[in-house]
């Protein structure tokens, strides 16, 4: 989540560099930038590593709703109430109340929608995985790679990609890491080396292709080509980051409390209403694109909004939780 913050920093700040050349700030946006879609990624396999042995919750699908909604309303309210928003009709205002509570279909926030979609639809890919033997779960899984990843990163061939496919496609992975187990203890190095390797690589690339893009526009695709959440660069990092910690045992309350609130983190500080309050007028990010404390700044403020939005969902789980024993 923390890479994901840092990816809504570098891409909804504002920052216009064009032919302006080389500094250490545009690596350091360009950097910040790489981790969103990598991020994403292994949220993903995270979820699809529990899901596939986990027993569908339909009141958890009620309570995800609830979440995605309640902070698409405040954001709603917000909106209005800063000018970010003009309402300047009753239609407008209920139609700003209607696609608030129905955050969901109408993709208020795309990850939400199709993390939705995932776990509403888990259990029918766990029917069907667990169908499959192994040698046929690895062909699935190949052929979802190969049309999903490999097809539109490196032809150019689209095959009508979208988000849901390819959280399908991280689950069926995810899933076989789990019901397949390697002792990837005996090859811990070689994760660690793959997942950092490979890593390096992919923001070694990103800040290659902007500077060549400094003096050629075309570069540019390439800049959000590779750091894409189906670049096979992306998803070789993602799978081996994965791996990587699986070698580590590591217990921590305070871990797993927070590691908690990050989904509520996202909901918090990425709605659209709020971004260009968040990052243009509370923060003003772009106004210290030519600061010598532009790297400083941007670190403090990554780790204030993951704190802040932390806190606050926090804070509404409790409430929640009192809510629901109240009702009980």
């Amino acid at each position: 989540m923390i890479m994901i913050v840092m990816h809504h920093f570098a891409v909804h700040g504002g920052f216009e560099f064009g032919g302006t050349g080389v500094s250490w700030n545009r690596i350091w946006v360009q950097i910040f930038s790489g981790g969103g879609r990598l991020g994403v990624d292994i949220f993903i396999l995270i979820s699809g590593y529990f899901l596939i042995n986990s027993e569908y919750k339909p009141k958890k699908v009620i309570t995800l709703a609830l979440q995605i909604m309640e902070y698409a309303l405040l954001y709603a309210l917000l909106a209005v109430c800063t000018g970010e928003i003009d309402v300047t009709s009753v239609r407008d205002g209920i139609m700003l109340i209607v696609k608030a509570v129905l955050s969901i279909p109408y993709g208020e926030y795309w990850f939400a929608t199709a993390y939705f979609i995932l776990y509403l639809f888990s259990p029918y890919l766990n029917r069907l995985i667990k169908s499959l033997n192994k040698e046929m779960h690895f062909k699935l899984i190949i052929t979802s790679v190969v049309i999903w990843c490999l097809f539109p990163r490196l032809l150019g061939a689209s095959f009508d990609f979208n988000y849901v496919v390819w959280f399908a496609t991280l689950y069926f992975i995810a899933a076989y890491l789990r019901l397949y187990p390697v002792n990837f203890k005996n090859m811990k190095k070689i994760c660690w080396l793959v997942a950092g390797g490979s890593y390096i690589l992919l923001l070694s690339l990103i800040v290659v292709f902007d500077i060549l893009s400094i003096k050629n526009p075309a570069f540019t695709y390439y800049v959000s080509s590779v750091r894409e959440m189906n670049s096979p660069l992306t998803l070789v990092c993602a799978i081996f980051t994965f791996l990587a910690f699986g070698t580590l045992t590591i217990q921590s309350k305070v871990i797993n409390n927070i590691a908690l609130t990050t989904f509520g983190i996202y909901l918090l500080h990425d709605n659209p209403k709020i971004r260009n309050l968040l990052w243009g007028k509370i923060f003003s990010v772009n106004t210290y694109i030519r600061s010598p404390f532009f790297i400083l700044y941007s670190l403090f403020v990554i780790g204030i909004i993951f704190s802040v939005c932390s806190i606050i969902e926090m804070l509404r789980m409790k409430v929640s939780e009192r809510l629901r024993r109240k009702w009980k």
